[in-house]
């Protein structure tokens, strides 16, 4: 005799519209349940405790990503979800959930209909600009002059005193190129989020770092000014297109 497992729950990938298409389960290794046009993403847990196996977490990353792009694929507006997303119970809690959450669903699918997120990060050598800083800055030039000619007690101080000026100045010209980069690149976009930026290395160092909704028929008007960025000496990083984890709340 053969005990079925309770299903304690619906694991949820992502929310897809299909008012006019019904997805095929035959390339999507996942279950449907839908409420009206929505149509949620999910899979059963039998078991509603946390996963702390390290190589389970790996295997959960990839088959949770694995499962958006597979529905992406459709063409339909794909609302994704982060991990351990859990509606708790059967079928008819799933649809009640899908039932009081309709309007806000609907309304976010409609927000990012046809619209991609994609990825930019941009680098800057602060480097190439400290004998710049040098010319422009009389008081940094002045304590340079003055930290190679006093005895070496006096010499160290004002050693500092520059690094201190310079490292100051560095970061004044870091925020004046996110302002630029930042200011250019939203009025070619329909959002944009900005995330953490980090350091590489002392001649590469991350100066922007935005998370931008754009339409996908849009991504070549983005690329080409990020291309005139590059020109004038930057390096950039730009990827997509992603799920729009970003802009769904």
């Amino acid at each position: 005799m053969t005990v079925e497992a309770k299903i304690e729950g619906y694991y949820l990938y992502c929310i897809v519209e299909t008012s006019d298409q019904k997805l095929d389960s035959s390339d999507v290794d996942a279950t449907f349940i839908s409420f009206q046009s929505l149509t949620a993403v999910v899979r059963q847990v039998n078991s509603l405790d946390r996963i702390e196996d390290e190589e389970k977490v790996k295997n959960l990353i990839k088959t949770h990503q694995s499962v958006i792009n597979a529905t992406l694929e459709k063409n339909l507006p794909v609302i994704p979800f982060t991990l351990d997303m859990i509606i708790k119970g059967g079928e008819e809690e799933l649809k009640k959930w899908l039932e009081e959450n309709y309007l806000r669903l609907s309304e976010t699918i409609e927000r990012i209909r046809n619209k991609a997120e994609y990825d930019v990060q941009i680098f800057w050598n602060p480097f190439l600009y400290i004998n710049q800083l040098y010319e422009l800055d009389p008081e940094l030039k002045k304590l340079k002059e003055k930290a190679q000619s006093k005895q070496p007690g006096i010499a160290y101080l004002y050693a500092q005193r520059e690094k201190k000026a310079l490292e100051s100045l560095l970061e004044n010209k870091a925020n004046l190129l996110f302002q630029e980069f930042y200011e250019k690149i939203k009025n070619t976009v329909i959002e944009i989020i900005v995330g953490k930026t980090k350091k590489i290395d002392d001649e590469k160092q991350m100066v922007l770092h935005v998370s931008c909704l754009i339409n996908k028929d849009q991504e070549s008007l983005l690329g080409d000014l990020l291309d005139d960025i590059e020109k004038q000496g930057y390096s950039v990083r730009f990827t997509g297109p992603w799920p729009v984890y970003s802009f769904v709340n």
